[in-house]
């Protein structure tokens, strides 16, 4: 598991496969592709700056994951920024994370929601792995 996401080809939305040792990283990398992708950017160089934490809690674990980014995108759109994602606390219903600002808009593409068609993490068989379907 060399990259920790990939863009799949989806006319008129994005698709990303996120793939991760842990279900944090899978947290992680889904948060870093949907953000290098508003960019078109490696976020994995930018210098921090702020940081806040976020709290997500959800019914369903699959769910978590879709409602988790879309808090994440409601954050990028009130400060016009995206972040770096550290998962400090994950279980079945609940995320919390810390998030630090690391660029500010103007960005190349906007997305207005992660959608859960679709949506399931899978085992596979060096961690974890799922496709997410972003509406643009």
């Amino acid at each position: 598991m060399n990259k920790p996401y990939e863009i799949l080809e989806h006319s008129g939305d994005l698709r990303l496969r996120v793939y991760g040792k842990t279900l944090e990283d899978v947290y992680t990398n889904a948060a870093r592709g949907m953000f290098e992708v508003i960019m078109e950017a490696p976020i994995s160089n930018i210098p921090s700056k702020e940081s806040e934490e976020v709290f997500v809690e959800s019914g369903d674990s699959d769910a978590l994951l879709i409602d988790f980014l879309n808090e994440l995108l409601y954050q990028s759109d009130i400060h016009n920024a995206v972040f770096k994602v550290n998962i400090m606390e994950l279980t079945k219903y609940r995320v919390r994370a810390n998030i630090t600002r690391v660029s500010n808009g103007p960005f190349v593409l906007e997305i207005k929601a992660v959608t859960h068609h679709k949506m399931k993490i899978k085992k596979i068989k060096d961690g974890f792995s799922t496709e997410l379907l972003f509406d643009l």
